[in-house]
């Protein structure tokens, strides 16, 4: 890591077009290099300590740029490389030689996989976070406060697990335990504060899954086998996060109601002029909240043929490019 820090942008010493996009190739393949290898030894750069969700905070809160990991900039297109990079350098240069370890993770990239049964709660209520925009805050505090003990008795249950450890035996083991509150319910030996109804114990497994559901995609998209159902709620979710950072897209909406995800979805990215939702959102430097940037990332590539991903990846280019 110590190698990255230390680097330092150059001039292009050009004011030629072709010569200067010919050396920023030259020295993005070097930067990519240092990146990769983080101008160290092994045993020099920090070990992965800090989950996506930590980092991905750090880096817009802290640092001032989009957390990336490093597979998704290796990946990225030239000019979204060669942004990422200057908003690195940009941060290296006011951290100074005292960057922390958090710091350091956020630049390479590094990040561990996992996430708290209460970081997953807490994840979940950044993604619906429009869901009761319109209810009083002590009303929408009422409801988050009813959804969050499933989770906790989840963990009361089970134990405080990393929710990418979580095996299918656990899971049993906590519809068993549903099971038991419901029989002892109906025959009236529940204890204080352990009565459940069978219908309370189908919205609690639902509501779980749900939420994992939804965390998953977003945060350990690898981790997600692509359906059509998820995609759906995917669809759901950029509309509702758009509604939360200032855009309320009425007309993706009534598209998505009406004609269905994937239908949607291939309509507007085949479409010869991007939507104004698209260009509301470039307003908003929140690209990652169009449909074009969700069919392209993982694991919903999958689901499109090569002509829409392309179609979709042009677009995203092209107005980044502006």
């Amino acid at each position: 890591m110590s190698g990255l820090l230390g680097a330092t942008p150059e001039s292009l010493k050009t004011t030629d077009r072709k010569k200067a996009i010919a050396r920023s190739g030259q020295k993005l393949a070097y930067y990519q290099n240092l990146f990769e290898t983080n101008g160290a030894s092994a045993s020099d750069a920090p070990s992965p300590s800090f989950t996506y969700t930590d980092l991905k905070s750090h880096s817009k809160e802290k640092l001032g740029f989009d957390y990336r990991t490093r597979e998704e900039i290796k990946k990225a297109s030239f000019t979204e490389k060669l942004q990422a990079f200057g908003e690195r350098f940009d941060a290296m240069a006011w951290l100074g030689k005292n960057p922390s370890n958090i710091d350091l993770s956020a630049m390479a990239g590094e990040a561990k996989p996992g996430m708290s049964l209460d970081r997953m709660f807490e994840r979940y209520k950044e993604i619906c976070v429009g869901q009761w925009e319109n209810l009083p805050l002590n009303e929408q505090k009422t409801k988050w406060a009813r959804y969050s003990r499933p989770k906790d008795d989840f963990k009361k249950v089970i134990g405080d697990i990393d929710i990418l450890d979580i095996t299918t035996s656990q899971t049993a083991d906590y519809a068993i335990h549903l099971q038991k509150r419901v029989v002892a319910t109906k025959a009236g030996t529940a204890k204080k504060g352990e009565k459940l109804a069978l219908s309370s114990a189908k919205d609690i497994i639902k509501f779980l899954k749900s939420m994992a559901s939804d965390v998953f995609q977003r945060d350990f998209p690898k981790h997600v086998k692509p359906t059509l159902a998820k995609f759906e709620t995917a669809m759901r979710n950029i509309y509702h996060e758009a509604k939360a950072a200032g855009y309320t897209a009425s007309g993706y909406w009534t598209m998505l109601q009406e004609q269905g995800a994937m239908n949607t979805a291939r309509r507007l990215v085949l479409a010869p002029q991007p939507s104004p939702g698209f260009g509301e959102l470039l307003l908003l430097n929140r690209l990652d909240l169009t449909v074009e940037s969700l069919i392209v990332r993982e694991p919903w590539r999958s689901l499109f043929e090569p002509e829409v991903l392309v179609a979709a990846q042009k677009r995203l280019d092209s107005m980044r490019r502006k």
